[in-house]
């Protein structure tokens, strides 16, 4: 996922996300070798944002799957 937002210029990091931060997102995502990208939409019984998934998850999926077919 870095490698392929670095790719293709979204902003993107590694690092320790402080509790407060990550209630106040407005996107979270899993990501897994077996699940691929996965919204979060809820956390701790709260919605994350909206509770949808967001436009930055939906550009990742579709380079990820892009990219699966290059494969």
């Amino acid at each position: 996922m870095l490698e392929l937002a670095q790719l293709h210029g979204l902003a993107h990091a590694e690092q320790d996300i402080p509790r407060a931060q990550l209630e106040q997102a407005d996107e979270l995502w899993l990501t897994s070798s077996t699940r691929e990208i996965l919204p979060i939409i809820e956390l701790d019984g709260h919605p994350v944002s909206d509770g949808k998934a967001g436009p930055v998850w939906g550009t990742m999926i579709d380079l990820y799957q892009a990219y699966k077919r290059t494969l």
